[in-house]
């Protein structure tokens, strides 16, 4: 009986920790306990690559492990803040946030962090699996027009594109 109880305390207090790490938004976005500050100063020259105000649309893929392409209903964006914070939206088009400017809330986005340095600019986005999840940190390694290019795993490219988005959807800020 006492091993009994024992047992039951000590799951009950794995519970606890475990889902004391995150929450979620009333969206259903993943929010991870403020641990650690990812308040690095964030230098000027980054605003010469990234654009705040806009969404830089995913367009393509390539992967050596997977060379065919994945249709997808949902369309993923990326929205950069000031403060070394990116959000990565799914939204099945585009032109429902010009109807509906809440949905760039950043309360709907998966979490993201950004920073620039030597090494150039260096982004990282949450993402969940059922058998795991954490950051994916892709570096810019080139930026032509209005298209970025960054790379993770070193045989994975992504290209996003710069989407115009109305004024009145950069209203908010990030809330982590």
């Amino acid at each position: 009986m006492l091993m009994m109880k024992f047992k039951l305390i000590s799951l009950i207090i794995m519970i606890i920790s475990i889902s004391a790490c995150s929450h979620r938004t009333e969206f259903g976005s993943k929010r991870l306990l403020k641990i650690s500050k990812h308040n690095n100063p964030i230098s000027n020259e980054v605003f010469k690559i990234i654009d705040t105000a806009v969404l830089y649309e995913y367009i393509n893929h390539f992967s050596a492990h997977n060379p065919e392409p994945t249709y997808k209903y949902l369309k993923n964006y990326l929205k950069f803040y000031a403060a070394g914070r990116v959000g990565e939206f799914h939204i099945y088009k585009i032109s429902e946030i010009f109807n509906d400017p809440t949905l760039l809330n950043p309360k709907r986005a998966d979490l993201g962090y950004y920073k620039y340095d030597e090494r150039g600019l260096i982004f990282k986005t949450l993402f969940e699996h059922v058998q795991g999840g954490g950051f994916i940190k892709h570096r810019v390694i080139k930026v032509t027009n209005d298209t970025l290019t960054a790379i993770y795993d070193e045989r994975d490219t992504s290209f996003y594109k710069k989407v115009a988005i109305p004024k009145k959807a950069l209203v908010y800020t990030p809330d982590w």
